[in-house]
């Protein structure tokens, strides 16, 4: 569990921000009821997955710091372009149960709290689901997934890159494994309120990886 400045401290280590800017976002969001309030001390609120993935967002734009909650509302209203399924190669039971039209956001908590319960943990260069100790070798095939969040304004559209790396044994005796890698795929979150008609031709890319999300997980969870 995490307070929220241990989560603000955090997210500006991990972003390389100040750590007074991420505060202002933290306040704006605790204000805006889009972060989780309690008291001082031995009674502060402890943080949440969907807190952290609203402060990320927040600290990932380049909006200014009283736009905090715009930013965040637009990103929640970025809903999935169903051009298939992080779930369907990432069978973890958060990103499973997601509905059809879910959000950026949604997907950001979903992930986060996947690994606070230890149903994905750190894989070289990625993710990787945790392995059941009930399945042979085989079913037990280990799939790390490298991700890549990309958040793009004026547009408030976000992409989440996906790159498979499949470790399938080839000597069950001496338990040798080759690593095979798999296309990268692109899921795409589109807020239909925002026209690309105004013609603006610039545009801001944040992007941030798992990186981000095993640094945010072990905090959550506790672990150092």
């Amino acid at each position: 569990m995490a307070t929220p400045a241990q989560l603000v401290g955090a997210v500006a280590a991990t972003f390389g921000i100040p750590e007074t800017t991420v505060i202002t976002h933290d306040r704006n969001l605790a204000k805006a009821g889009l972060r989780t309030v309690g008291g001082r001390g031995t009674g502060a609120a402890q943080m949440t997955s969907r807190d952290a993935a609203h402060l990320l967002i927040a600290a990932a734009s380049d909006a200014p710091v009283k736009d905090s909650v715009e930013v965040v509302l637009r990103h929640q209203a970025c809903r999935r372009v169903p051009l298939g399924s992080i779930a369907d190669a990432f069978p973890s039971s958060h990103l499973i149960d997601l509905p059809e039209d879910h959000s950026f956001v949604d997907f950001l908590e979903a992930i986060i709290q996947s690994y606070v319960k230890g149903e994905i943990i750190a894989g070289n260069d990625g993710l990787k689901i945790a392995l059941d100790e009930e399945k042979n070798d085989e079913e037990n095939l280990e799939t790390v997934v490298s991700f890549l969040f990309r958040l793009s304004n004026p547009y408030f559209r976000a992409r989440i890159e996906t790159y498979r790396i499949v470790f399938k044994p080839t000597n069950n005796i001496d338990f040798e494994y080759k690593a095979e890698f798999e296309r990268k795929i692109n899921h795409f979150y589109v807020n239909s309120d925002v026209s690309e008609s105004q013609g603006y031709d610039l545009r801001h890319e944040h992007i941030f990886t798992d990186r981000t999300i095993k640094t945010i997980g072990n905090l959550l969870r506790g672990d150092p």
